[in-house]
């Protein structure tokens, strides 16, 4: 249990553990992943952004 506290307090558990087990070589890699979400449809993104940074009417 003091070990598995000591991974989640400080910071999130699996980025924490990952740092923990790259340099052991329990896993190849602490590099993380990107979330798996579907693409938004073009200029989505550009309109959330312009639309969200743009002063209020």
């Amino acid at each position: 249990m003091p070990r598995a506290l000591g991974l989640m307090r400080p910071r999130p558990g699996a980025a924490t553990a990952k740092a923990a087990l790259a340099p052991a070589g329990v896993i190849s890699s602490a590099a993380a992943r990107l979330p798996m979400v579907e693409e938004p449809p073009p200029g989505a993104v550009h309109q959330w952004l312009t639309a969200r940074h743009s002063p209020a009417a």
